[in-house]
């Protein structure tokens, strides 16, 4: 703001440290601007252009629609232009920014030739994003996987498959993009945690069980990880109660009992030592007492206190 107080816009200076003013291109977007001089072209800008969030130059445009001040070179401005013969409303013919912005809308996600060469990956992957902000989730589908055949990173956009089929309850197809990506390098993280929980959800206990031994590392048992794992195990016992409650046949649950006993059992690396070695042990239930089946309560504190030898 120092330097624009001081060289005014006369000398077109710049309201910020990246943002330039590029006569040429202002004009171009502006007609009625032809005859206007840099400055005159430029307080124009400034008056009614800037408030309003409108780029002074190529570069800047392409910032906010890209994220990025370089044009992309995978894209097939010429291809997409004779293709599509698109105009503005008044007639005018669209620059080449003009027509990145309307390809990467996402409506054009079935021309794989549009996008060729370095960066394509990256390119539909910005594709990828805009059209699931907008709600298109399936040329978002359709996005991701080009970025995949551009030999895109799998761990990122396999991950991002995964999240929009969720959104989608495609439940399976979403599963089968977690697998997939906790075995691809660089893979997300949160990979684990969601391929975990929805695993548990279709019962696929121990496709549940994987993402969760597999993710230990990477989430250092910190708390989504052990969050993810307390649902995996609590709907373990509930489809084995279930089960049990069917059949009338209460030692059903045992087994499961004895996997979760076992699987809690290997998460500590070290004895635990009681500091009251003589003291009662506590259980701790997430059910209300009155609310188990009769009888289960005794059972429970007899088959714990086995367990721990000692008084429950």
């Amino acid at each position: 703001l120092a330097v624009f107080l001081d060289r005014g816009p006369a000398n077109l200076a710049a309201l910020s440290l990246k943002a330039r003013f590029d006569h040429a291109y202002y004009t171009r977007i502006h007609p009625e601007l032809a005859n206007a001089s840099a400055e005159e072209a430029y307080r124009f800008w400034l008056g009614h252009g800037a408030g309003a969030g409108e780029a002074a130059s190529e570069d800047d445009r392409l910032f906010q629609i890209l994220g990025e001040r370089a044009f992309p070179d995978a894209f097939k401005v010429d291809v997409f232009a004779g293709r599509y013969q698109a105009s503005k409303e008044a007639g005018a013919t669209l620059d080449r920014v003009d027509l990145l912005a309307l390809f990467l809308q996402g409506g054009f996600t079935s021309d794989t030739d549009l996008v060729q060469g370095p960066n394509a990956s990256r390119l539909w992957e910005v594709v990828a994003r805009n059209a699931r902000s907008h709600g298109q989730l399936d040329a978002a589908i359709r996005a991701y996987e080009n970025a995949l055949d551009c030999n895109g990173p799998p761990g990122r956009i396999l991950h991002q498959l995964g999240d929009i089929y969720t959104a989608q309850h495609r439940l399976h197809d979403a599963l089968h993009c977690y697998e997939r990506c906790v075995d691809a390098p660089n893979t997300d993280r949160w990979a684990f945690i969601n391929g975990a929980r929805i695993a548990a959800d279709l019962g696929y206990f121990e496709k549940s069980l994987s993402f969760i031994s597999k993710g230990a590392h990477i989430w250092a048992e910190k708390e989504p990880w052990r969050r993810v794992r307390d649902h995996a195990y609590r709907a373990m016992i509930d489809r084995s109660v279930a089960e049990a409650r069917r059949a009338k046949s209460p030692d059903l649950i045992r087994p499961t009992l004895e996997q979760i006993t076992n699987l809690i059992s290997t998460e500590f690396a070290e004895t635990r030592i009681l500091q009251n070695p003589d003291g009662y042990a506590l259980l701790l239930c997430d059910e209300r007492l009155d609310e188990l089946p009769q009888g289960a309560v005794e059972r429970i504190r007899s088959y714990v206190g086995h367990e721990v030898g000692r008084d429950v």
